[in-house]
Order: C-alpha cells, then structure tokens, then sequence
C-alpha cells in the first residue's frame, strides 16, 4: 500500500514539474515574440555645386577663365574678343549629387564690364528643379557686339554667376531605413529577461515628404 502511495505522489509530482516547464517554455517564447524592436536612420544629403566650365571659342575670341572646376555655386567668367563675330560660348554644368531634389530660388550674373562685349545666358531658369544626382548646363555667350563701329578701349570682359538652390518643397523627401529585430532569451530567478540571441529578421527602406506622408510604394510594406 505504501510503495503504491509512493508511486502515485511521484506521478502528480511529475505532472506539476512537466507543466511548470511548458510554461516556463511558453513564457519564453511569448517574451521573445513581444522583444521586437525597430530603429530608423536618415540618410538625406545636401550637396549641389558646379562641377565643370567648358568653353568654345569663335573667331579671335580667346577665353582667358582661370577656375574651371569652382566646386561651389559661384563661377567667375572672362573673355577677350577682338573683333565682329568673336564670342566665346560656355557650359556651366551644376550637380546635384546630394539626395534631395532642389529648386532654383535665384540665379544672378553680373553685367558687362564692358560695352563692346554682349553676354546673354540661356538653359537654366529661376524655379527649375534640380532632381537628387542629376544635372543641369547654363550656356553663357560671350560675344563681340556688332553694333560696336570703333575699337574699344578694352577688348576683354569678365562676368560672374551665382546659383541660389533650396530644398524643392514639391518633392522634398526623407529617406529611412527600418530595421526589425528578433531578440531570444529565457527568464531568470528574478523574473527578469536575459537575451541571449539578437537576429535581424527585416529590413526596408522608407521614403517620407516634409509634410510626414508616407511615400513608401506598395511592394515596399512592412511585412513580418
């Protein structure tokens, strides 16, 4: 009778143990799905500068430009013409090598210096946008003015050009990159959570405009 008592106590002791640990399992498993975490970071650039001057020249023109590489948004332009028919053409090629779209706010050039000489610009306009890494060329034509009878004091002429850019309010833009992250553990004595394990499970990239809209496309939802 008491080796049958005996038997019976080991049972339900047993029992108890096998279901606190299925509990202790369950627990476990429950904390790890709740431990996800996410983290965002922004990643916009602002960079936008004239990259290159190129230049033709017409007749006797001779451009006489020292810096053609300015990497910044001012270039400065001069020229010699001699006669009727000269003129000196250039390429002001501006970068926008950042990863926010720009719009044109300004663009200012100095006048002439000098009467005999004409210049005129042309491709670039207030309030274009400059899309993120793109570009855009403003020719500039220097030129002999045929209205000139006589020789002028001075043959040569010097302008210089300055680019206004801000932020295009239109396509103005955030880029985030969401990262999920699943963290594994088990619950100590005190009833407090040890990870042991931290496994990225998903990542995306998230556009969001200045007013907070979600530009995310459709195939870019966030999933787990």
């Amino acid at each position: 009778m008491r080796e049958r008592l005996k038997k019976k106590n080991n049972i339900i002791i047993g029992s108890l143990l096998a279901v606190v640990f299925l509990m202790a399992v369950g627990y476990a498993a429950f904390a790890t799905n709740l431990n996800i975490t996410s983290t965002s970071n922004i990643t916009s650039t602002w960079n936008i500068l004239i990259t290159n001057i190129t230049s033709t020249e017409t007749g006797t023109a001779t451009d006489t430009t020292t810096n053609k590489t300015p990497n910044s948004l001012t270039a400065d332009i001069s020229a010699e013409l001699q006669s009727p028919g000269d003129k000196v053409t250039y390429q002001i090629t501006v970068a926008n090598n950042g990863s926010l779209d720009a719009k044109l706010e300004s663009l200012t050039m100095t006048t002439s210096n000098n009467d005999a000489i004409l210049i005129t610009k042309s491709g670039i306009n207030q309030g274009s946008v400059l899309e993120a890494n793109d570009t855009a060329v403003l020719t500039v034509v220097m030129e002999y003015n045929p209205e000139v009878t006589e020789q002028p004091a001075s043959t040569t002429a010097s302008t210089t050009i300055t680019f206004n850019y801000v932020q295009s309010s239109e396509e103005y833009e955030e880029l985030y990159t969401i990262e999920y992250y699943s963290y594994q553990g088990y619950m100590d004595a005190n009833d407090e959570y040890v990870t042991t394990s931290q496994v990225k499970v998903y990542e995306k990239q998230v556009h969001f405009n200045e007013q907070g809209i979600n530009l995310m496309p459709e195939d870019m939802s966030l999933q787990r």
